[in-house]
């Protein structure tokens, strides 16, 4: 009985602290098309590649990868960025994020839930 619940409290434990999960097939297909609509706005010549790693809990964010694809792909250096869910519809909310990026207007327990908390430096609470 108590190694039950022992058992039970690590593995609600350990549930609680990875609160991220993968997106559904839905969430897939509109977050990569609104990233890639973003993205070919701002460059229509290379077709991208957009995979989304998590979703999570603590709001409608999602952590994506962006790489080219096609025969422009070497014109698009492979990232890291973030999706939000705005008004119903996804948009790209940053892309490129690395150490001296800033995080403006992620709040910092997304990014830690996204697992994305060594991409950007502070800043991540304001906006």
């Amino acid at each position: 009985m108590a190694l039950t619940l022992v058992l039970a409290v690590l593995g609600f434990t350990a549930t609680a602290a990875s609160a991220w999960h993968r997106p559904t097939h839905a969430q897939q297909q509109a977050i990569s098309r609104a990233v890639t609509r973003k993205l070919k706005a701002q460059n229509p010549a290379p077709n991208y590649n957009v995979k989304v790693q998590r979703i999570s809990t603590r709001g409608p964010w999602a952590s994506v990868f962006i790489q080219g694809s096609g025969a422009h792909a070497g014109e698009v250096q492979p990232a890291e960025g973030v999706a939000q869910k705005v008004h119903g519809a996804w948009r790209l909310a940053r892309a490129g994020l690395g150490a001296g990026a800033p995080c403006g207007g992620i709040p910092t327990p997304v990014l830690q839930d996204l697992g994305l908390t060594g991409f950007c430096h502070a800043g991540g609470d304001e906006g």
